[in-house]
């Protein structure tokens, strides 16, 4: 298929190419594989140049490499007629919510989106009775992740907080998208959800739903008022989650971090 590429100059101007559209195989690999992780260093380098360092973290040949040669990957590229690699896209599936290669993760955060959540459900306190049962699912979720990684990292002494402080001690790491923890939590977290989906049709969807939801969060959507003379069940639940839960805390400072 062919198509025409709006390419920016040097200058800041911009000219239109035309295009092939072309899916990389391990048959075509070597004609475009070092031409497409070359880009991605032109890219890296543009915005910092623009002041946008840490906003990108570029997928290195030998990833590109494994994508090609995946069969749940793909990978295409924008070649002009001169067969330089103008832009290139990679095709992740079955990747699990909330990782490295999960767009999703975008798009499902922040107050509008909490908004838009909000609107979905019949009432206020249905949202907030779902919003508090998928919270303490997912503590449930990050304690056997927790289990599992700490297991794999023994060097840890069975301490996350510990694993977390030495990510972000690390100045090329800073538990950013691809630190060893924050990928590994998300990864155990959502084969838990994924198990207990079995049995509970849409809690995969609430998961998504409520990903970036914290205790804060909680705190004020279950503000009391001064005639609420009945505390509904939901608020004595929350009330009694709140109770210094450990795991809480700890959960806390990991979803806290991963925000940045």
């Amino acid at each position: 298929m062919t198509i025409l590429v709006r390419k920016h100059t040097i200058r800041g101007e911009q000219k239109l190419l035309e295009c092939q559209i072309i899916e990389v195989t391990k048959d075509n690999e070597q004609l475009y594989l070092k031409q497409i992780a070359e880009l991605e260093l032109k890219v890296l380098k543009r915005m910092e140049e623009q002041g946008k360092s840490g906003q990108l973290f570029i997928t290195g040949e030998e990833d590109i490499s494994s994508y090609i040669h995946s069969e749940e990957n793909t990978v295409m590229v924008a070649v002009d007629t001169n067969g330089n690699v103008v832009s290139a896209v990679y095709i992740t599936q079955g990747q699990k919510p909330f990782t490295y290669n999960d767009i999703t993760k975008y798009f499902k955060y922040g107050a509008e989106y909490q908004k838009y959540v909000k609107s979905k459900y019949p009432s206020e306190n249905h949202y907030k009775k779902q919003m508090l049962d998928i919270y303490k699912v997912k503590l449930e979720a990050f304690e056997y992740a927790k289990k599992r990684v700490l297991e794999e990292y023994p060097q840890f002494d069975g301490d996350i907080e510990a694993f977390l402080e030495h990510e972000l001690a690390k100045p090329e790491n800073g538990f950013h998208e691809k630190s060893v923890l924050r990928e590994k939590l998300n990864q155990y977290m959502s084969e838990y959800i994924e198990e207990k989906a079995k049995s509970n049709a849409g809690l995969k969807k609430l998961y998504e739903e409520f990903y970036w939801i914290t205790l804060e969060d909680i705190s004020r959507g279950f503000q009391r008022r001064s005639d609420d003379m009945k505390p509904s069940q939901a608020i004595k639940e929350y009330e009694l989650l709140q109770s210094g839960n450990r795991i809480d805390m700890q959960y806390q400072a990991i979803i806290k971090s991963s925000r940045t």
